[in-house]
């Protein structure tokens, strides 16, 4: 038939047949059967249409208070939901290019497919355990959500739009954009995620973030007991992480930061260039690589371990801070403020400045002077403000030049020894005034204008 209209108390039931322009008003049911084909129907208050397997729905609007039906084997295109309206999709169904307006919602059951939806202000996509989201869009003010067991894929959040994902669920290739949320609560897992301008990801207790890009002015907030792994920080991105949350394999790009809040943990990160990762009180930094121009910024009761500061690269420990088994490389610097604490075993072939004393207790200090020379400025400028260093050594080459290589400044007396390591062999320890020959060397620790220097002769 043409054209079709069934009122209130009305029944119709197609089968192999196609209808068209069709008016379902109140209280009237229509059935589509396998092979059946509604098109341009329209659904009216407390009209409600049901689509079996074989059967579909193309061009539907669903006006407020009534409702299509998608079951095991139908499908629906072109169908759009508007306020009050209702769409289900049950398992095995299919719909494509679904459009909820304001206020209208779509239900999907376990093992339904939705692709290409498009979700209006205030519309919503419900997706139970088992269904599946594909492509969709979330225009401003609209939401979708992934129960556990669902499942979303290539989801755009466009300015207000709200992706919720709940215990259980996961989603692929997500598009935060500007001013767009995505919360992700306990046991929900979220992979491979974009956020841009102002957009936001917000995961609590439980939930995983793998292998998030933040870009300019976008945000990652890992709560207590979140986890983010392989996370990307560009040009002014913000990636916060919260008491008890912990991250792994972050990379902070150009101008990035990364901020760590007490009880926070950040493993293997790498700073790169105008980089931050900036650590309060309560945080630790595990196995961080910071590169040219990044910056590690260690505040009152914060640990950083591991630590490794490439050429260029800076490193800030702050009164009540601690830096643990640090490799500073050359022309990349460290200083330590009043208050501040060493432990571990360190490596320092760069610049270590003081502005107070340092707790270095149950610290090595290793001057790497292999790559050294004469002409450079002392390794560790004002040696004093170090206490309670429990040893020092001096690596270098068994071919280095002679010389005379400058260890630490503002020295006025040295009482301990300093270990000679050879190529990765302890050869013996010196102390000011004794030597140690050793391949056609001979090695002696002297002070002068309050300097202390390593000297290396001939035999």
């Amino acid at each position: 038939p043409a054209k079709v209209e069934v009122y209130s108390g009305g029944r119709f039931v197609s089968s192999a047949v196609a209808i068209y322009n069709k008016k379902v008003s109140y209280n009237c049911q229509v059935y589509v059967y396998s092979s059946g084909i509604i098109r341009n129907a329209s659904i009216l208050n407390g009209g409600n249409i049901q689509v079996s397997s074989g059967g579909s729905a193309l061009g539907t609007i669903i006006s407020s208070g009534g409702g299509l039906h998608i079951y095991s084997g139908a499908s629906t295109c072109s169908t759009t939901v508007k306020r009050g309206g209702y769409l289900g999709i049950g398992a095995g169904a299919t719909a494509v290019g679904t459009t909820i307006d304001y206020a209208g919602t779509l239900t999907v059951w376990g093992g339904g497919v939705v692709s290409s939806s498009t979700i209006e202000e205030w519309g919503t996509i419900i997706l139970s355990s088992g269904a599946l989201s594909v492509d969709a869009v979330i225009a401003p003010s609209g939401g979708l959500h992934v129960y556990s067991g669902a499942k979303a894929s290539n989801t755009t959040v466009q300015q207000n739009g709200f992706f919720g994902v709940g215990d259980g669920a996961v989603t692929y290739d997500t598009t935060i954009g500007y001013a767009g949320a995505l919360t992700v609560w306990g046991g929900g897992v979220v992979n491979r995620n974009y956020i841009n301008q102002w957009g936001a990801i917000i995961l609590s207790s439980g939930a995983i973030a793998d292998s998030s890009v933040i870009n300019s002015t976008g945000g990652l907030h890992v709560y207590s007991g979140a986890v983010a792994k392989k996370t990307t920080v560009n040009q002014g991105g913000f990636f916060g992480v919260g008491d008890g949350a912990a991250t792994y394999d972050t990379t902070i790009g150009s101008a990035g930061s990364l901020t760590v809040w007490g009880g926070g943990v950040v493993n293997s990160t790498t700073i790169e260039e105008w980089g931050a990762l900036i650590l309060s009180s309560g945080a630790i930094a595990n196995h961080t690589v910071i590169t040219p121009n990044g910056g590690l910024h260690i505040y009152s009761g914060a640990i950083a371990n591991e630590a490794e500061i490439t050429s260029g690269a800076f490193l800030g420990v702050g009164g009540g801070g601690t830096l643990s088994n640090a490799d500073l490389a050359g022309n990349a610097a460290i200083t330590f403020y009043d208050g501040s604490m060493l432990s571990g075993d360190n490596d320092f072939n760069g610049t270590v400045y003081t502005s107070g004393f340092v707790d270095a207790t149950g610290a090595v200090i290793k001057f790497e002077l292999d790559s050294r020379t004469e002409s450079d400025d002392a390794i560790i400028q004002n040696l004093s403000n170090f206490l309670n260093v429990t040893k020092y050594k001096a690596k270098l080459d068994g071919d280095q030049a002679a010389g005379t290589y400058r260890l630490a400044s503002g020295v006025t007396e040295f009482n301990q020894q300093v270990s000679l390591v050879l190529d990765g062999f302890q050869y013996g320890d010196l102390s000011v005034g004794t030597k140690l020959s050793c391949g056609g060397n001979e090695y002696s620790l002297s002070i002068e204008n309050r300097c202390l220097l390593l000297n290396i002769g001939s035999v």
